[in-house]
C-alpha cells in the first residue's frame, strides 16, 4: 500500500484496514453467539448464562468502541489519532479527495450512535441514563433506530 499510496497514506489505510478487519471479526463472533439462532442463545444461556450476558455486553462495547474511534475527530488535545477523517486530507488527487470526503461524512452520520453510546456509557458514565429506574439495562446499549444487534 505505501508503495502505491505513498507512506503517510498508505501506512494510514494500511492501519485502518487492519482495525476495519478486526472490527469485522469481533462482530462475526458476537453474531455467531448471540445473532443466528435462538437455540445458540438458549443453550449458551443454560450452561452460563450470567458469564454469556458479561460475554455479550464486552463484545458490543468492544464493537461501539472501535466504530467510534474510526470515526473521531484526526487530532485530540494535539496528538494524532487513526481515524478515516484523515484519509481525505492525505490524498493528493482533488477529486478523489473529494469523494473519499463525502463517504467519511455518510460514515460519520450512520455511526452516530455509536459515539452516542461510548460518550454514555464507556468514556463517561452518563447521570441520567444511570439513573433512570424506567430504563432498562438492554436498553441502555444505545442502537441505531429501527435496528436491532443482529
Amino acid at each position: 500500500m505505501v508503495a502505491s499510496m505513498g507512506a503517510e497514506l498508505g501506512n494510514t489505510f494500511f492501519a485502518l484496514y487492519n482495525e476495519v478487519v478486526w472490527l469485522h471479526a469481533v462482530w462475526q463472533e458476537y453474531r455467531v453467539i448471540y445473532g443466528t439462532s435462538e437455540e445458540k442463545l438458549q443453550v449458551a444461556n443454560r450452561a452460563a448464562g450470567f458469564f454469556f450476558r458479561i460475554v455479550q455486553d464486552e463484545l458490543w462495547n468492544s464493537v461501539l468502541l472501535r466504530i467510534a474511534r474510526l470515526t473521531d475527530s484526526p487530532k485530540t488535545m494535539g496528538k494524532t489519532n487513526l481515524t478515516i477523517r484523515a484519509l481525505p486530507t492525505l490524498i493528493v488527487d482533488s477529486t478523489l479527495s473529494q469523494e473519499v470526503k463525502a463517504l467519511v461524512e455518510v460514515a460519520l452520520a450512520k455511526s452516530e450512535f455509536a459515539r452516542e453510546h461510548r460518550h454514555k456509557r464507556l468514556a463517561h458514565q452518563d447521570l441520567a441514563c444511570a439513573t433512570d429506574a424506567s430504563v432498562s439495562l438492554r436498553e441502555t446499549l444505545i442502537l441505531p433506530r429501527g435496528r436491532s444487534s443482529t
